[in-house]
Parts: structure tokens; C-alpha cells; sequence
């Protein structure tokens, strides 16, 4: 049977149950370990998922943060110049993923409070726990301060450390050895061992003779079929403006050959 809720119904419910609900609707989100540094060195770790690439040229990352309450160490880091490195794990560590994301003091390494075994890879700027499956190291770019308090990062990667259950093809593509830590909402994980790997749509495939489209002084295009745009308008009248201009410099070289002989 379906169901509706509504702004009304939303408003109504339960704050804990509503922010349960509304956190879940994003759907499954890789869970981060979240490392930084402050300025005397002391460590720190949490748990984060609203993660986010945007853009591979440059190759950045973003990362929401909740409002700032002066107790967001990760992001206090962040900004302060601190290098941010995402570590997936796999799921058998779900827990160690879940607790990072305790309340500790500042200048507290949740890693060690957890006595999780951790290791140094060369270019990582932060030790990561053992059995990681990838690590990716962030340098902070900008920074954006929602109309709901909370704060959206950009990151540009700096480097990418890959475990031994992590494999890369020639395609850039990931697939794992052993499944990663996944997120549903605030306390839920999840994992999955079933994937598909699809090639990109083309229209071709649906009788439609368009390949791509583009811009083209503001209108659209298209790539592979008839292209009718306000540029093929221009580029006649300017063709047709050259073919003139050449039959009349013709006729006037003519003209004073003429008057020379």
C-alpha cells in the first residue's frame, strides 16, 4: 500500500525519527573515516558520507559538514589548512567506522582511543588503518555556508593510496576483493557483493540519429544527425559575404589590369 507524506506530515513528526528518515532518503553513500591534523600535529578521525566528487579536471571532492558548533574538529582542521584524507573500508570494519564518529575531545586520535593497528604509506600525509581499501588525500579549496547552517567543502585530491583488495582497471574503473563500508542514513550500513558494469547510453541504440549535443552561441546542437542552429545562419551569411567580397575584388583586379594595359 502507498503512502504520503507530506510538509505537513514531515513538520508533524518526531524531530529524531524525521532527521532519521530525511538522512536515509539520499539512499546508500560510501562511510569515510575522515582524517586531519591540527596545528600542533594532534590527530583526529570521524565518520563521514556526504561525499561527493565534482569534477575530475580538476579532480575535486566535495564534503558537507553540519552547522558548525565549534566541536566539528575535522572541519576545523579542514580549514585550517589541514590535509583531509577519506578512507573506505571494508565492511567487516563497519564498527570501527562507526565509533570514530564519537564526541571526543579535541587532540583526541579516535584511532587510538579505538587501538585500531594502523600504517604509514609513503605520500599519504596521515597513517591509515590497516586492511584500507583506498585513501584519498584532500587539499581544501573553497568553501560554501548553506541558508540551513550547514557548510559544503571542495577538496582537490592530492593523492590516492590503493589497497591489496582494491582493484583499478584500464578504464579507471574500482572494483573491490572484499565489499566496502556503506551508509544508509545516521546508524545504518549496509554493503553490496553484486555489481554491473554497463557501457555509456546511446541514443543510436534507440533509432535517433542525434550522437551529442552541445553549445552553440547558446543554443543547442546536434552531433551526428542535421545540426540546426543560429550557427549554421551565421556561417551561411558569412560564407556567402566572402563569396561576394571575392567576386568583387576579382572584378576589380580585372578592372585596373585593363586600365593599365
Amino acid at each position: 500500500m502507498s503512502t504520503l507524506l507530506d510538509s505537513t506530515s514531515l513538520n508533524s513528526m518526531e524531530r529524531q525519527a524525521r532527521t532519521t528518515l530525511i538522512n536515509s532518503l539520499s539512499g546508500v553513500r560510501t562511510a569515510f573515516i575522515a582524517i586531519t591534523a591540527d596545528s600542533h600535529g594532534r590527530l583526529n578521525a570521524s565518520t563521514l558520507s556526504n561525499v561527493t566528487h565534482v569534477g575530475a579536471h580538476p579532480a575535486q571532492m566535495s564534503i558537507l559538514f553540519r552547522p558548525d558548533n565549534g566541536k566539528r574538529h575535522t572541519l576545523q582542521n579542514f580549514l585550517n589548512g589541514s590535509p583531509l584524507t577519506l578512507v573506505c573500508m571494508p565492511f567487516n570494519q563497519v564498527n570501527l567506522v562507526y565509533e570514530v564518529s564519537m564526541n571526543a575531545p579535541k587532540g583526541t586520535f579516535e584511532l587510538d582511543v579505538l587501538e585500531a593497528s594502523t600504517c604509514h604509506v609513503e605520500g599519504c600525509p596521515h597513517p591509515l588503518p590497516k586492511d584500507y581499501l583506498y585513501a584519498i588525500s584532500l587539499d581544501f579549496v573553497e568553501r560554501f555556508t548553506l541558508n540551513n547552517g550547514c557548510i559544503y567543502t571542495v577538496g582537490q585530491i592530492k593523492s590516492i593510496a590503493t589497497g591489496a583488495a582494491l582493484k583499478v582497471d584500464e578504464e579507471g574503473q574500482i572494483s573491490f576483493d572484499t565489499p566496502p563500508t556503506l551508509a544508509i542514513g545516521l546508524r545504518q550500513y549496509t554493503t553490496t557483493e553484486t555489481a554491473i558494469k554497463l557501457p555509456y547510453p546511446n541514443a543510436a541504440k534507440y533509432g535517433f540519429s542525434c550522437v551529442k549535443k552541445f553549445k552553440l552561441f547558446g543554443s543547442s546542437a546536434i552531433c551526428g544527425g542535421l545540426i540546426i542552429s543560429p550557427f549554421m545562419t551565421v556561417f551561411k551569411v558569412i560564407f556567402q559575404r566572402c563569396i561576394l567580397l571575392c567576386t568583387n575584388l576579382h572584378c576589380l583586379s580585372s578592372n585596373n589590369t585593363t586600365k593599365g594595359t
